[in-house]
Order: C-alpha cells, then sequence, then structure tokens
C-alpha cells in the first residue's frame, strides 16, 4: 500500500472515529425551571426558558431567559452569573449598570467584534447595547409599537416586536422588526433603514430586490463575513446578496414541518427561528417544533444530525444517533467549534462534545479537550480530540504548581481519579505534538 495513501486512510479513521465518538452533555441547567445558581457552577444552576445563545471573543457564552427577563453568562471556567436584568420585565436602567436594568422578554442576541452585546428587547419595541464595562443603552426604537419611517435616527424610529438581531464586521446591525414585517439596518452613524420587506406579509419570489420584496414574521438574521445576509422568513431561511441585494432561497419550502433529509435543503419542511453557521459555511437548524438539529451542506443538502423527533432529555453523554432533544432553540459555535444550543422547554444549555466535522478545517491540527463532569468529586473524564496518537496531560492548581502529569491517548475518554485533590479551581493542560490547549476544572 502507497505510503501517502495509507497515511491518508489512517487520517480518515481517527476523524471518522472522533466524529462518531460525538455526544451530548449538559453545560448548564439542571432542568428545573425556577432561577439560582449565580456565583457557581453553571451545570447547578435553574433556569427559565433559556433561548437566544450567543459567544463572545473570549470564550463566554450568554443566553437570553425569557422566563427570568434576564440574561446570563457562563464563563469558561463554567462559572454562571447575571449579565443584564434584575429578573423582573419591564423597561428601565438605560445609562447604567445592565445587571440594574429592567428588560423584556422575547429578545434575541448579538455579539460584535468588540464584544458588545446586543439585545433585541422586542416586549419593549427597543434594541439595547450592552457594552464591554456593563452598561446598557438604548440603540433604536422609542418603546411605541409601530412604524414611522426610514432614514431617520433608530432612537427616534418605532419598532414592533423585534426579535432576531445580527451584527456585521463595521458594526452595523441587523434587526428583525418582526411586526412591521421587514428587516432593518441601523448603520454605524445611527440611521435606519428597511433592507427588505415593504411592511405587507407576504412572500416575494426569489430574484427580487429585497427591498421591494414582502416577507414574513423574520425571527432570526445573521450577517456572515463575505457580507450576506440570512433572515428566517417563516418557514424558509432566505440571502441577501451584498453583491446586488437580491433575495434567494436556501432552505425551506414555506411549510412549518418536517421532511427532506438527504435532499435539497430548499425542498424539505424546516420549523426553525435559529440558525447559525460553522467556519466553512455550514448552517445549522435549531428545530425546536420538531425536537431536532439539522445541517445544511455547503452545497445546500440537509439532514438530521441529532434528535429523533421525541419529546425528552436523555442522560448525559448518549451519542448523537439515538439522542433525544427537547425543543433545541438558540444555537451557536464555540471558539474550539463544539455546538451549543439552548432547550427552552427543558431548562437547560447543552453541547456536543468534539469540533464537528467541517468547523475546524481551517487548521486541520487543532485539538478540542473535553473535561467532565465539570464540575466534579472523586473522578474526572477528559478526551482530547487530534489525530496524533497521545498526549501529556498536566493538572495544575490555583498556585501555578502541577500536581498530576501523565500520558493518555487521543480520541478516548480516560477517567482519572482526582480524589487526593483539595477542592479548588485547577486547570487541565494537553500538549498534542507542537499544539497545547488547556480547561479549568473545578474539583468540589
Amino acid at each position: 500500500m502507497p505510503v501517502k495513501f495509507l497515511a491518508a486512510f489512517c487520517f480518515y479513521v481517527l476523524c471518522h472515529l472522533a466524529v462518531t465518538a460525538q455526544v451530548i452533555v449538559t453545560v448548564a441547567g439542571i432542568g428545573v425551571d425556577g432561577y439560582s445558581g449565580d456565583g457557581g457552577p453553571a451545570t447547578n444552576a435553574k433556569m427559565s426558558a433559556p433561548s437566544s445563545l450567543v459567544f463572545d471573543k473570549n470564550g463566554n457564552f450568554y443566553f437570553t431567559e425569557d422566563g427570568n427577563a434576564t440574561i446570563r453568562k457562563v464563563a469558561p471556567s463554567g462559572l454562571i452569573s447575571r449579565f443584564a436584568g434584575n429578573r423582573t420585565s419591564g423597561y428601565s436602567g438605560d445609562g447604567g449598570p445592565a445587571v440594574a436594568a429592567l428588560i423584556g422578554g422575547g429578545a434575541g442576541l448579538a455579539v460584535d467584534k468588540w464584544n458588545n452585546i446586543y439585545l433585541a428587547d422586542g416586549d419593549n419595541h427597543r434594541i439595547r447595547k450592552i457594552t464591554t464595562d456593563g452598561v446598557i443603552r438604548t440603540i433604536a426604537g422609542t418603546g411605541v409599537a409601530g412604524y414611522n419611517g426610514d432614514g431617520i435616527s433608530a432612537l427616534s424610529a418605532q419598532l414592533n416586536y423585534p426579535h432576531g438581531i445580527g451584527v456585521d464586521d463595521t458594526g452595523n446591525v441587523y434587526i428583525c422588526d418582526r411586526m412591521n414585517f421587514r428587516l432593518r439596518k441601523v448603520d454605524t452613524f445611527g440611521n435606519i433603514s428597511t433592507i427588505a420587506g415593504t411592511g405587507v406579509m407576504g412572500f416575494t419570489a426569489d430574484g427580487a430586490r429585497a427591498d421591494t420584496a414582502a416577507i414574513n414574521e423574520s425571527w432570526y438574521v445573521v450577517a456572515d463575513k463575505n457580507g450576506d445576509i440570512y433572515f428566517m422568513d417563516k418557514a424558509r431561511i432566505r440571502k441577501i446578496a451584498a453583491t446586488d441585494h437580491k433575495l434567494s432561497t436556501v432552505a425551506g419550502n414555506g411549510i412549518n414541518a418536517y421532511s427532506g433529509d438527504g435532499g435539497p435543503a430548499t425542498a424539505a419542511s424546516i420549523g426553525t427561528q435559529y440558525f447559525t453557521f460553522d467556519s466553512v459555511g455550514n448552517m445549522f437548524l435549531a428545530e425546536g417544533g420538531v425536537c431536532r438539529i439539522r445541517k445544511v451542506t455547503t452545497d445546500g443538502n440537509i439532514s438530521t444530525i441529532v434528535g429523533n423527533g421525541l419529546v425528552g432529555i436523555d442522560p448525559e453523554g448518549v451519542s448523537l444517533s439515538v439522542a433525544r432533544v427537547l425543543s433545541p432553540t438558540g444555537i451557536a459555535f464555540s471558539q474550539i467549534g463544539e455546538l451549543y444550543f439552548t432547550e427552552k422547554s427543558g431548562a437547560k444549555v447543552r453541547k456536543i462534545t468534539l469540533a464537528w466535522d467541517g468547523v475546524n478545517e481551517v487548521n486541520r491540527k487543532s485539538i478540542g479537550l473535553e473535561v467532565f463532569p465539570n464540575p466534579t468529586h472523586g473522578r474526572v473524564s477528559v478526551r482530547i480530540n487530534a489525530i496524533e496518537r497521545e498526549a501529556n496531560l498536566t493538572m495544575i492548581d490555583a498556585r501555578g504548581v502541577a500536581v498530576m502529569t501523565m500520558t493518555v491517548p487521543c480520541n478516548v475518554t480516560k477517567e482519572i481519579d482526582v480524589n487526593g485533590l483539595r477542592p479548588g479551581v485547577y486547570t487541565v493542560k494537553m500538549i498534542v505534538g507542537s499544539d497545547e490547549v488547556s480547561q479549568q476544572l473545578i474539583v468540589k
């Protein structure tokens, strides 16, 4: 067998094993509706109707809790805190700390490249921005539901139950002005315009300019790195091309249902409000109504990656082929390519472990580390996803002292006894070849 062919075959086998070994684990929530846990491990917290989900550039993730009128934050260490909202639905607090403000429900989230967080405060008919210093401000909307025109300051413009929100790399903000049947843009000067929709609910066929086309209630919007805009138009995901501003459908046939796996996404029935992209352009749909997460490849084919349509949440570590998911809603990728999603009815945030196939095509040498359960007491499992055979593991305490070292196999879950470690925060560091990755572990 030629050496090059053998190497390629071995690489394929390792990658295939890594993908097929993917499982679902909980990263926040105990599955009980309520509110608790701030300052402690996110896996011990109660939450209510977690919805939209985003990651910032530092590895923190944020999600709205519609049932608690809050935004929660989970740090890379796994600790959870309240980021915005004081748990009472309403409107107040502009110019002050976001944690003391009143926000409404029905909210979408976005993050810009400077780590500012944007909130579509739907019940208050406003868009709000939380800067990196924790201060909240309104950037669009008067609080009065309606439409009073474009070409004006966004602060003077009326919105009507805005829901989805997106931000591009230059700082333009895109708003799903849901009940105005428009997709709107706030530019970096603070002026608002309509980029899709006429204000009349309907469907205009592909090929029309977006600003002359009728659209339905729009729930979610994403601006990609090429300047194209994707948004949810009833049971379709449509694209506004940056080049000519014309509309095209990339997924969905307009029927809110489940069908079409294995074929073109444009012929499939979908039931999603939220979607995201991986680093190479594959689209992932959170289809809460049919309890599935689906993938649309760059060549336009659709398939189910997790969920069998049955309502429920399976125990930790169940493989994707048999796992049930309960009303997946918000969806986003972490920096290492793990797919996170909220389970709105299940009061949890969960993730698919290991980088999804295709996510890390940009750097096939990149490695992913999974440490679970976290926090732990007694034993912990670690898994390193890499094409090499072995990795060097070091566990470091808060003083910077190495308390444990060993060699572990790659692509295999290794259980480690931590009974002899004092309670505290440790760093699990893995070195694979010239690559290094680490993650914090809380020992109780």
